[in-house]
């Protein structure tokens, strides 16, 4: 693997900070503000991404943790893919794609037939991304669309 390309693999306690910090840069360029009570899987979030078929992920590039990427299972055959973000000077770059490629690869090794994931209704660019992606919209509730892909076919 070159230096160029990104390197994703499961975040750890040296990594988790750095982690804690893309995704909240992210919340907070979407938001304007970080309400801590809303995120408690980021009080420590490698151990809570550790077992218990939850897993975040990290992606270096050039020695640098520019995204990151979660994978929680729904029930046996669909997973929920969380947190992704990217450093914002990282964007276009191809990075969340890439992330959410990857994941989509490891919900297929789990076994996962379908994967869903949320974003805010307001969030019109997210939403293209994901469609862009395969995504299509399931519903939602309380300013939240729910999007799904199936990974089957």
């Amino acid at each position: 693997m070159s230096e160029w390309e990104l390197k994703i693999v499961p975040i750890n306690h040296q990594t988790q900070y750095m982690a804690k910090q893309v995704i909240f840069e992210g919340l907070y360029d979407y938001f304007g503000y970080i309400d801590n009570g809303l995120n408690e899987d980021l009080v420590c979030p490698a151990d809570y991404y550790q077992g218990n078929h939850r897993t975040l992920f990290t992606g270096t590039y050039q020695g640098l943790i520019v995204c990151t990427g979660g994978l929680i299972r729904e029930d046996e055959r669909i997973g929920r893919i969380v947190r992704i973000s990217v450093l914002d000077k990282f964007r276009n770059r191809g990075f969340g794609r890439e992330m959410v490629t990857f994941l989509e690869k490891k919900a297929r090794l789990l076994s996962y037939k379908k994967v869903i994931l949320e974003t805010n209704k307001e969030w019109l660019a997210t939403q293209v991304f994901y469609q862009r992606l395969g995504y299509k919209p399931v519903g939602g509730q309380a300013g939240l669309m729910e999007l799904s892909k199936d990974l089957e076919g």
